[in-house]
This record gives structure tokens, sequence and C-alpha cells, in this order.
């Protein structure tokens, strides 16, 4: 999540949704981005994270995929001049073989970022870096909902499926596969919704979720 505003540019990536896809794009402002701003640079989270840049605050971290898409930016980017921010051989230094500089953790990347940092963020918030990133969002919100619809099908826990089946249980599970990649056969929806037993962090029991609908409706 944007821990704070640099920006000058609030986000506009989320303006043509609707349905559940403008709920996934208003939890998404609340918990990813700073009143809206935050997107068009680049972020870290702390901790074990990335960094991380975009409405949804795609992270880095162990994700060529992403740190694909962030380089592609750099690479294209140019300032009201017309004038590139890097050249082809300054992008390859800044990002390294396989994208290796951009997919550990975020405070070492910001280290070896340096004095590129500034106009890393300059070519994000671009006329060219804000338009990708707002094209990115609107695929990442989209290919997240499917994948939810997805996940709903694979509940057999009768009373859980019944709340997930809902706004605010989609929107739920949304916000939770946007931050930790919500696996079919991952310990939330395998182990705790489905039954088989999830370790609670704190008490170290096992927890599973609730088979009486009645639990759910009381979170409404």
């Amino acid at each position: 999540m944007v821990s704070d505003k640099n920006s000058e540019y609030k986000f506009t990536g989320g303006n043509s949704l609707t349905g559940i896809h403008k709920l996934y794009h208003e939890v998404m402002m609340l918990n990813e981005l700073w009143n809206g701003y935050g997107a068009y640079e680049v972020s870290y989270a702390a901790g074990k994270s990335g960094i991380s840049f975009g409405g949804n605050q795609m992270d880095m971290h162990d994700n060529k995929k992403t740190a694909e898409k962030f380089t592609n930016i750099l690479i294209s980017a140019t300032d009201n001049a017309g004038k590139h921010f890097f050249t082809q051989g300054e992008v390859k230094m800044i990002v390294g073989n396989e994208f290796v500089n951009l997919i550990q953790n975020g405070e070492v990347v910001l280290s070896m970022l340096g004095d590129n940092l500034a106009s890393i963020n300059a070519a994000l918030s671009s006329v060219y870096g804000r338009a990708r990133i707002d094209q990115l969002y609107v695929s990442e919100i989209k290919n997240g909902a499917e994948h939810i619809e997805k996940v709903i099908e694979k509940i057999t826990n009768a009373a859980a499926k019944k709340f997930y089946d809902s706004d605010l249980g989609r929107v739920l599970l949304f916000d939770y596969h946007n931050q930790y990649d919500l696996k079919f056969d991952g310990r939330f929806l395998a182990d705790y919704i489905n039954g088989k037993g999830k370790e609670n962090f704190s008490t170290k029991e096992m927890v599973v979720a609730p088979r009486d609908h009645s639990k759910y409706r009381a979170i409404c």
C-alpha cells in the first residue's frame, strides 16, 4: 500500500469501470493508494514485499511478469519534449538480467535504484506512463474478477459459498487475492474455507470457516 502522496496525479485507471469491477476498484483505492494518489510512482510497503506501482500496487518481488511491464514503461516513456527518460542500455543496467535487480526485497531495490529513482517516477507519471498503467489496471481488475468467480465455484462449504457469492464476499476475496494471490489449492480456500483446517497465526490452533450461514450474516 502507498504510505504517502508524492505524485501530483490522481489515479484515473478505474474511471470507466462499472458493476462489480467498480466495487473492486473502490476497494483498491481504499486499501492500496493514498486517497487515489501514488499509482504513477514506485512504492514500497516494507517487510517482505518488493517495490510496486499501479492502481492495485503490482508487486515486483519474485514477479518477472510485473517487472517486465514496469521495464517496458521505462523503455517507452518520454518527456513533454519527446525525449526518452532512459536509453535501452540504461534500462538494462537498472533492471539487470532477467529483471534480477527488480524482483528482490523492496528495500534492496530502492537502494540500488539510487539517483535513478526520480527519473523512474517521472517515466511512470509521464503521459505514456499514466496511460499504460491505467491500461494495465483495467486488465488486472478484469483478470482478478474472473479468478474470483472460479474461486467461488470451488467453494464446497455451503454456508461460506452463500456468503462469498455476494458483492461483499467477492470484494473480500478480491482484496485478499490482490495482496496474497488466492490459489485454488492454497491455505485460505482449501484449508480454511473448505474445512481442511488452517493454523491460526497467533494461537496456533487449527481453525476452519463457519458452516452456519448466520455467522457470516453477523459481519455484514
